[in-house]
């Protein structure tokens, strides 16, 4: 049996319904059509992000007014942070920064001590050369491990700049400058 395709009105309904409710609702289901032909069943209304700020201290205390790391101790936190857990990862980072004190000595490191060091974390092989050449990119970019400037620049062209480092996609950028 063929299905056919949604005409505009439906694909309308679907574009609505997406925009309104999370994307990560419910599995469709064989009523999906019906329930989206009704159009959403709830309103979302705007909400102040003071608001929202507010809820979170009640519940967990107030944000702290620095950042937990510089931009560039944050990047490599980051990419040890991908697919792991945060013991793990918190693990690797101190591994690395017991191991070698600081980022300069990590980018002229050898991969394979990068490697040791990182071992708790998981993953060690890949995310090893990942950080030191991403660190040597930084170097040859900038003459420095310093990303400071991050923080002065447009969040679009700071984005795109992270965005030009190997293996930095959108979401490390985000959580590089969410911290800065």
């Amino acid at each position: 049996m063929r299905l056919a395709h949604p005409d505009a009105k439906i694909c309308q309904l679907i574009q609505d319904n997406i925009s309104l409710h999370s994307i990560y609702g419910p599995f469709l289901r064989g009523d999906t059509m019906a329930r989206i032909k009704k159009g959403p069943t709830t309103e979302i209304t705007p909400v102040d992000i003071s608001e929202i700020i507010g809820t979170l201290t009640d519940s967990y205390g107030p944000f702290p007014d620095e950042p937990r790391l510089d931009p560039a101790h944050e990047l490599t936190f980051t990419i040890l942070s991908q697919h792991t857990s945060d013991t793990n990862s918190e693990r690797a980072f101190q591994g690395l920064m017991n191991r070698f004190g600081d980022l300069m000595s990590v980018a002229q490191a050898d991969i394979s001590d990068i490697e040791q060091s990182i071992s708790r974390g998981g993953l060690a092989k890949i995310k090893a050369p990942r950080i030191k050449t991403i660190l040597n990119r930084i170097l040859e970019l900038n003459g420095s491990l310093d990303l400071s400037f991050l923080s002065e620049m447009p969040l679009q062209d700071a984005k795109t700049w992270l965005r030009q480092l190997p293996g930095i996609g959108p979401k490390p950028a985000g959580i590089i400058l969410n911290f800065h």
